[in-house]
C-alpha cells in the first residue's frame, strides 16, 4: 500500500507516494515522471510500474517534482537542476524513513536523465527513453525548445477555447512566454554526472523501436556510461514510440524494467541468477 508523504522544500512542499518493500526484500526504486505530466506517468505506465514492482516485492516512491502535479511551485520552476535537488531530497528522505536499503531508480524521459544525473544516488538504474544530452548556449535551447512545440504551439494559438481559458484566466500564457524567452535552465539541456560515481552500477535502457532519436540515445548514453564505468543494458520494443502509448507496449517495457530489477536484487542479495532475462549491451 502506497502511503501518501510531503517534503518541505524552499517555496513549498513535494508530494508523493511511499510504499515500503516487502518481508526480506532491500530494494526501494525511487521512480521519476517526464518533463510532461506527474508522477503518474503518460498513460499511467508508471502507476502501473511501481505496482508491478510493490507485487515484485520492491518498494516504490513516486514524486511529483516541484512545480509539477500535487506539488507546489510553479511551471517556470521546474528546471533540470531543481528536479534533480527534489530528487536527491527525496532519496534522503527514503534513507531516514526506512534505513539500510539499496536505492535503484527507473525514469521516464526527462526523469530518467535527472536520475541519471544523479546515478552516485543508486545500485541500479531503468531509463525509459531518456533524454539526449547537450551542451549548448540558451538560445540555442531555447529555439530547439519552440522548434519542438511548433506543432503545439500553432494549434494552440489558432483554438478558440485556448483564447477562451486565456482571457477567463484559466491559463497562464505568461508563464509559457517568459520559458520560452527567458529561462536559461529549460529541460532539453540535462547535465552530465559530476564525477564517476564508482561501483558495481548498472543501467538499463528501454527505447520504443519508432522512436525518432533511439539510435542517437544509445550510442550517446552507451559512450557516456563506458565513460562513467556504469555497467549499460538496453532493450527496444518493437515499433512503440517515444511513450509507450498502447498496451502492447507499456506491458512489455514494465515487464521488462521489472524483471531486469529483480535480477539486479537476487546478484545483489544471494549472488545468483534466478531470474534471466536476456539484454543487449549498448
Amino acid at each position: 500500500m502506497e502511503e501518501p508523504f510531503d517534503l518541505d522544500v524552499a517555496g513549498g512542499k513535494v508530494r508523493g507516494y511511499l510504499r515500503p518493500p516487502g518481508e526480506g526484500v532491500g530494494m526501494v526504486v525511487v521512480i521519476l515522471h517526464g518533463w510532461i505530466g506527474y508522477c503518474a506517468g503518460p498513460h499511467r505506465i508508471l502507476y502501473e510500474l511501481a505496482e508491478a514492482l510493490g507485487e515484485a516485492g520492491m518498494g516504490t516512491v513516486r514524486f511529483d517534482f516541484f512545480g509539477r502535479g500535487d506539488s507546489d511551485g510553479v511551471y517556470e520552476d521546474s528546471t533540470f537542476s531543481h528536479a534533480a535537488d527534489d530528487t536527491r531530497r527525496v532519496a534522503s528522505y527514503v534513507r531516514r524513513r526506512l534505513g539500510d536499503c539499496s536505492l535503484a531508480m527507473a525514469g521516464m524521459c526527462f526523469g530518467a536523465t535527472v536520475g541519471w544525473r544523479c546515478m552516485d544516488l543508486w545500485d541500479s538504474m531503468v531509463l525509459l527513453s531518456p533524454e539526449r544530452v547537450r551542451k549548448q548556449a540558451p538560445w540555442i535551447t531555447r529555439l530547439t525548445a519552440l522548434g519542438q512545440h511548433s506543432r503545439r504551439i500553432a494549434r494552440t494559438v489558432a483554438s478558440p477555447r485556448a483564447w477562451a481559458r486565456l482571457l477567463s484566466g484559466r491559463a497562464r500564457g505568461g508563464a509559457a512566454y517568459r520559458f520560452y524567452t527567458k529561462s536559461n535552465a529549460l529541460p532539453y539541456t540535462p547535465q552530465l554526472p559530476p564525477r564517476s560515481p564508482g561501483g558495481n552500477r548498472r543501467v538499463l535502457m528501454i527505447l520504443g523501436g519508432a522512436d525518432p532519436g533511439r539510435a542517437f540515445i544509445r550510442r550517446q548514453y552507451g559512450s557516456l556510461n563506458r565513460k562513467f564505468g556504469v555497467g549499460c543494458d538496453v532493450h527496444i520494443v518493437p515499433g512503440a514510440d517515444h511513450s509507450f502509448c498502447s498496451v502492447g507496449w507499456k506491458q512489455q517495457a514494465i515487464s521488462r524494467a521489472v524483471g531486469w530489477l529483480c535480477l539486479q536484487q537476487s546478484e545483489a542479495d544471494m549472488g545468483d541468477n534466478t531470474w534471466t532475462v536476456p539484454s543487449t549491451t549498448c
